[in-house]
């Protein structure tokens, strides 16, 4: 691997891929349904960026006034063994203490480099929180109550045994999904049946019923033990298991909305068409698709150079493995263009986050980490086969 030259050619693919974001970070504690207001909370959580450039400090800051500054050091293997070509992966982690103001609108985090150079990094919104949460704590308290997925069930759909962190990316990645659709001018009220494909074990089917409870839910998932597991702890939602490919058995025309979390980034670009079509079938007309792909980003961390090639000529690229589409050692990369084709006329992009960002802010919660996020609106039936 000569990492120079994987280096060279993403700079010179990059002014073509303009939604880009060379910081990688999780900000694992506390999500906003976590957040104690008036008291001191603790952070935690990693950031590197792929350039290789150190990042040696947080700081912390609200209306411009400094608060502190917190060392990015703590050994991250958990990171750095999915990018070992990315030196400053290894130490990347972070935790402190921060008292949090309710009457402050925002903090604001920024990275610093070992150069000295300041980056802004994350906006925790306290006025959000403010505001919603009695809503917060309400369904947080729901939540409680409910059942989690074992350690081994949560790796199958999160590449993570931390069973935690599953719990804890539920409500806040709920609201994350109610910003999209909202954005895209989806009119959630007019949203009575929904399908999740590819639910797993129905981590974001349980955010649906905690937020919007009057919404019938449907999922499928190739995976039988993680569907036999949703059916026998969330009660209510038509639950099957799907082949790798069409059809599935629900009604025609019977969703308004289908989404697809990190779905397509693990199926040949072929049964991608297939799935299409089938979409075509089940949503009504004017309903919505949202889905995740793995973009640029996800490009920019590889080792290889002509898969950069290959994905800046074609727009899309497919990495194969001994193992069947459908699994995570399968995966396939899109850009905006090539979305664009591959739903054709028949579908109108009207939602488009690069790497999940919201108004180019990154986000706490993303519902596909780096992953672009595509709100797609069906403007007419599907021409004839």
């Amino acid at each position: 691997m000569n990492l120079d030259k994987v280096k060279k050619l993403f700079r010179s693919f990059k002014k073509h891929l303009s939604g880009n974001d060379t910081l990688i970070y999780a900000i694992e504690s506390p999500k906003y349904d976590e957040l104690k207001l008036d008291e001191i909370n603790f952070f935690s959580g990693c950031v590197f960026n792929i350039t290789d450039r150190d990042i040696e400090f947080i700081t912390v800051s609200y209306d411009g006034n400094y608060i502190g500054s917190f060392p990015v050091n703590i050994q991250r293997d958990d990171i750095a063994m999915h990018v070992p070509h990315i030196k400053s992966a290894q130490k990347c982690g972070f935790s402190f203490q921060l008292y949090i103001d309710s009457k402050i609108k925002y903090y604001d985090f920024f990275v610093i480099y070992s150069d000295g150079y300041k980056e802004p990094f994350f906006r925790y919104e306290i006025s959000f929180i403010v505001r919603e949460y009695k809503r917060l704590k309400d369904m947080d308290l729901l939540l409680k109550k409910l059942p989690m997925p074992d350690a081994n069930l949560v790796y199958s759909t999160q590449g993570s045994y931390d069973v935690v962190a599953y719990r804890n990316s539920i409500i806040s990645g709920i609201y994350t999904m109610m910003s999209y659709l909202e954005l895209a001018e989806v009119n959630l009220n007019l949203i009575k049946n929904v399908l999740d494909f590819g639910c797993g074990t129905g981590r974001m089917l349980l955010g649906w019923h905690l937020f919007l409870p009057q919404v019938t839910m449907s999922g499928c998932d190739i995976n039988n033990e993680l569907i036999e597991w949703a059916k026998k702890n969330i009660p209510g939602i038509e639950l099957i298991q799907n082949a790798i490919k069409p059809p599935l058995s629900f009604s025609d025309r019977q969703f308004d909305l289908i989404y697809l979390i990190s779905v397509f980034t693990h199926l040949s670009l072929e049964t991608q068409k297939l799935w299409i079509k089938e979409f075509q079938r089940l949503l009504k007309l004017k309903g919505y698709i949202l889905l995740t792909v793995q973009g640029e980003t996800y490009l920019s961390l590889a080792d290889k150079p002509e898969d950069i090639k290959c994905f800046g000529h074609y727009g899309y690229l497919e990495k194969r493995s001994e193992k069947e589409e459908g699994l995570n050692d399968f995966g396939t990369y899109h850009t905006y263009s090539f979305i664009e084709r591959l739903f054709g006329d028949n579908f109108r992009i009207c939602g488009f986050f690069p790497n999940g960002r919201i108004n180019n802010l990154r986000i706490l919660s993303p519902i596909a980490a780096f992953q672009d996020v595509y709100v797609l609106q069906y403007m007419r039936d599907a021409e004839p086969v």
